[in-house]
Parts: structure tokens; sequence; C-alpha cells
């Protein structure tokens, strides 16, 4: 890892221990009324307005089985920055993979270059390169 990406690994490492320790904080008793609340504000910081009643039961479900034990043993210590880094270096692998076959997937053409003398002969000088839809 370089240095910049050094830099950048430990960013994010300080940040997931935040947001652990604020998921923590927010949600000490496990209830479901505290779970919306905190999930509610997380929707607000990413610019999302949700009430309580938005959240369903199975996203406190999800959030309580999974989310949860994560941000409690992060928030801990007890997942070390090399569990961190090896978890997080297997996240990025697949994402790139993720991103090597949707660039490998067919995508229908939607529009095309078309001079604009083509759509309009009675124009007096043709602008070649302009995007149309193709109909």
């Amino acid at each position: 890892m370089t240095s910049r990406g050094t830099a950048d690994f430990w960013r994010l490492y300080a940040n997931a221990i935040i947001e652990a320790n604020a998921a923590v904080k927010g949600v000490p008793n496990g209830s479901d009324s505290e779970i919306r609340v905190y999930l509610v504000k997380q929707s607000g910081n990413a610019g999302i307005k949700l009430d309580p009643a938005d959240i369903s039961e199975d996203d406190v479900k999800e959030f309580r089985e999974s989310q949860m034990p994560y941000y409690q043993e992060l928030a801990g210590g007890h997942i070390t920055k090399e569990e961190y880094e090896s978890n997080h270096d297997n996240k990025t692998t697949e994402t790139q993979a993720d991103e090597v076959s949707e660039q490998n997937t067919f995508t229908p053409i939607t529009s095309r270059p078309v001079a604009a003398c083509e759509r309009d002969v009675s124009l007096a000088r043709c602008r070649p390169n302009e995007e149309t839809p193709v109909i």
C-alpha cells in the first residue's frame, strides 16, 4: 500500500470507528424505536428525509442482526486494524470485479451523433456530432 493509500486507509478506519461508536451510543438497548431513530438520523446525514414509520421491520431486523454486532465489535476494539484492512481489501476487490462485469455487459445504444442537417435539411449550416436520441 502506498503512503497515500495508507493515509486513506487510516482515515477510512477512523471514520468507521466513529460511525460504530455513534451507532452503539445511539442504540444502547437495541430496541426497535432506537434503531428506527438511528436509521432516520443516518438517512438524514445522507440527504434522505425519512420518518421512523418509513423504516420497515425487515430494516430493523437486518440492522439488529447484521450491522449492530459489527458496530459493537468495531467500537469495542475487537476488530483489529489488520482485520479491518483485510475485510476492506476484499470488498474493494469485489467492487472492482463488479465494475469490470458491468463494463462487459451489453448496453443498448440510446443515442448516436447525428448531424443537425440530417434532421433538418432547411438548416443553412450542418452542425455535426450533436447528440440526438435514436427513435
